[in-house]
């Protein structure tokens, strides 16, 4: 067993969920990995093998952005904005918004449209986006592959999109993640054949950003139905 101490604090972090470990030289700490949480700045996590510890390296932890608190912010773009060149890209945003020198004719303010509804500057976490369960148990042994999942409403859902399953019914331990190929009523057709057995009740998921910059075609959608039409008329009156 291994135990991890993040000095920022857990920021949300939740016994029983699935975290990301990487960066850690001792390869065996790495890796997906069902957290217990033990205090406001530590959690426990089980891992195979024998490595020395502490670890070393640049160990980082993700909760796969399962949650808006845990998203960290890069180097000079820290919300919120506070108008000068330390504020990165939140200046550049107030510029454009104000047209400072005449740098566009018209501009579109998206940021009520995409933004948290827990957290300022961040992404929505997945627990924020629409998701259904999984409503005919998908896989028997763990061996045995199939390719389709049934769920309670694939509308939600497009082709090509990334999806994770987590495990029901508080939905934070994460099952498998895999792709869409194709949509039939409710019934899911995945890209790639998986064996990992998935429930009935298991909550299916999409993905928000594969690296917290860009975002996945369900938070575009989110975007793109969430901006006002008086605001999309300024580009097509």
């Amino acid at each position: 067993m291994a135990t991890a101490t993040i000095a920022s604090g857990i920021n949300g972090l939740a016994t029983g969920q699935t975290v990301s470990i990487s960066g850690a030289t001792q390869t065996e700490c790495n890796g997906n990995v069902i957290i217990t949480v033990t205090g406001p700045n530590s959690f426990t996590y089980n891992f195979a093998g024998s490595a020395t510890m502490p670890a070393t390296g640049t160990v980082s932890a993700n909760d796969l952005y399962l949650r808006a608190e845990y998203q960290n912010f890069s180097a000079n773009n820290t919300w919120p904005a506070d108008g000068t060149d330390a504020s990165g890209k939140w200046r550049l945003r107030s510029d454009i918004l104000a047209k400072t020198n005449a740098c566009c004719d018209e501009a579109i303010d998206t940021y009520a449209a995409w933004v948290s509804g827990f957290r300022d500057g961040v992404w929505p976490g997945m627990l924020e986006l629409p998701s259904t369960v999984v409503t005919v148990q998908s896989g028997t042994d763990g061996v045995v592959t199939y390719t389709t999942i049934e769920v309670a409403d694939a509308s939600i859902f497009a082709p090509e999109q990334e999806i994770n399953t987590y495990a029901g019914p508080d939905g934070i331990a994460r099952l498998s993640t895999t792709s869409i190929g194709s949509i039939s009523g409710n019934a899911i057709t995945i890209s790639i054949p998986r064996a990992t057995v998935l429930p009935v009740g298991s909550i299916v998921r999409p993905s928000v950003t594969p690296d917290g910059v860009h975002p996945y075609g369900a938070v575009i959608d989110g975007v793109a139905n969430g901006i006002p039409q008086s605001e999309k008329l300024k580009f097509y009156p």
